[in-house]
């Protein structure tokens, strides 16, 4: 009543508070949206035709080959710059039909590529050392000439062997035999490597070989000594003289 009194419409009170007001249609005007037709794109192959016409000139299609061809190493001049050179006037190419096509794609097909298998790099295992690298280098170079195992030098060194052992041989060879202290630095560093002396160089197996001999260098300089002794009395100017008169008075003891 006092709704009606204020000229207020009392209907209102039984209306949905989320529902659409009154006069609406439903929430209000629904939003058109424009829609853009897409534009189809030219193919380049569309604008080349259309502009090889505009100079009169025929379009050529791209042939396809049936093998893979070298390649031309060349820039096309586009057809926009055509207008007044040679090639707008050279006329039409021969056709397909008129070319042997297959001598050509026999001429210039691209050959395959060779494919390299990649040789696997084997690694060398590092190989252990004891003697220093200068003083093996030359070891290895001095047993070089000999040609003799390690077994066969460590026999003839333990026989004492003339035979081999001549004195030009000592003098070669002392410079190049260990002492003890080198054989020991050797056996250590084979102990270490679990006794594969194979896996040493000549020099440190020489040295493996022959320097457990006791005194070895002493009895090679012995021998070269006695084995010089006589060449070197021979140099010297009274040496026969004196021989004959030992020799006469060896004779003259031997016959008292």
């Amino acid at each position: 009543i006092k709704m009606s009194a204020e000229g207020l419409d009392p209907s209102v009170l039984d209306m949905d508070p989320e529902g659409p007001a009154p006069g609406s249609n439903g929430g209000g005007a629904k939003k058109i949206q424009a829609t853009k037709k897409p534009v189809k794109k030219r193919s380049n192959s569309t604008i080349v035709k259309e502009e090889t016409g505009k100079l009169h000139m025929v379009y050529k299609e791209k042939i396809k080959t049936p093998k893979a061809m070298k390649p031309l190493f060349w820039e096309m001049i586009p057809v926009r710059s055509l207008d007044g050179t040679v090639w707008q006037s050279m006329g039409q190419d021969l056709t397909p039909e008129e070319m042997d096509g297959e001598k050509i794609c026999d001429a210039f097909e691209k050959k395959a590529s060779k494919v390299i298998e990649k040789k696997k790099v084997e690694v060398k295992k590092k190989v252990p050392k004891a003697i220093d690298g200068k003083r093996a280098q030359n070891v290895a170079i001095a047993l070089g000439r000999f040609r003799l195992s390690n077994e066969e030098f460590h026999r003839k060194l333990v026989e004492l062997d003339i035979n081999f052992l001549t004195a030009e041989v000592c003098e070669k060879l002392l410079p190049h035999l260990p002492d003890r202290e080198d054989y020991n630095k050797v056996a250590q560093v084979v102990a270490e490597n679990d006794g594969n002396v194979s896996l040493f160089g000549s020099c440190d197996k020489f040295f493996y070989a022959v320097g457990s001999i006791s005194h070895l260098k002493q009895r090679i300089n012995c021998l070269s000594i006695f084995l010089n002794f006589e060449s070197g009395c021979n140099r010297f100017s009274g040496y026969t003289e004196i021989d004959s008169k030992l020799r006469s008075m060896q004779l003259a003891v031997d016959q008292i």
